[in-house]
């Protein structure tokens, strides 16, 4: 018995002394915005977390007249250099819902993004994921073709008059949700002037 104990104390102590070999900071998670919500208040991102990232511990969320300001933090572990550590080479995307306070509207989304990412929304009909075309309604005509250029479509834009929705993406073409037909299929965005 005190064998089992004094082995359990050492293990105890080897995993602090192991553990003490990476720092913990946080700092800012880049993210992919890769969806409005059907009510134009749920704004869907992307982030990465894994090798010495964590997940998204904070979020803060700053809107004004003109600007949505997003800033997500996450937790690092950096490695001591001296103590020949290293992090896992293991690497996952998460998704993660933001509840605004007011919709879209055309507001310009800031915040440390990633705009290379490859990602995009899927939907599992039987046994296969399918690409499907993300909600773009009510964001900034850049923004939308900024963010189905990521994901691999084309756009058009077509302006129609209504100073209703005045410069933001006011229907789109085909419907949120459904599965192109082609590879890399053309989305046409109502933009009212």
């Amino acid at each position: 018995m005190r064998r089992v104990a004094a082995l359990a104390l050492i293990a105890v102590f080897m995993g602090a002394g192991a553990g003490s070999a990476f720092t913990e900071r946080t700092k800012d998670a880049s993210f992919a915005l890769m969806h409005v919500g059907r009510d134009s208040r749920t704004l869907v991102l992307d982030y990465t977390a894994g090798r010495c990232e964590g997940r998204v511990t904070a979020r803060r969320v700053r809107e004004t007249r003109s600007r949505i300001a997003i800033r997500l933090r996450q937790r690092e572990a950096v490695p001591d250099p001296e103590a020949n550590e290293g992090c896992t080479d293991d690497l996952r995307t998460f998704r993660l819902r933001l509840r605004l306070g007011h919709p879209v509207l055309g507001r310009r989304i800031t915040g440390p993004s990633r705009s290379s990412f490859s990602g995009y929304q899927d939907r599992r009909f039987g046994d296969q994921l399918v690409k499907v075309v993300p909600r773009v309604r009510g964001l900034a005509p850049e923004a939308a073709r900024r963010l189905l250029r990521a994901q691999g479509f084309r756009t058009r834009t077509r302006y129609v008059g209504s100073d209703r929705f005045r410069s933001r993406v006011a229907a789109q073409s085909p419907m949120p949700g459904s599965a192109p037909r082609a590879s890399r299929p053309r989305l046409t965005l109502s933009v009212r002037r």
